[in-house]
């Protein structure tokens, strides 16, 4: 009986482990993952970005040289 219960008391506690760094990579890698291939792709191409600021129409005073 007691060899039974150590087994299952191992069982458990590897269970417990694998269940948590599931649940940590669910939490971290996964999302952000996922975050990834959403927001990239508009960035990607350049569509979804605001528009480039017009440096060719910057107009100064006259005085500045």
């Amino acid at each position: 009986m007691k060899k039974g219960a150590k087994i299952a008391v191992g069982v458990l506690a590897a269970l417990t482990v694998l269940g948590g760094a599931g649940f940590y990579l669910s939490q971290t890698l996964i999302k952000w993952k996922l975050m990834e291939y959403e927001i990239l792709p508009c960035f990607a191409d350049g569509t979804g970005i605001t528009e480039p600021y017009p440096y060719a129409d910057i107009e100064g005073p006259e005085s500045f040289k």
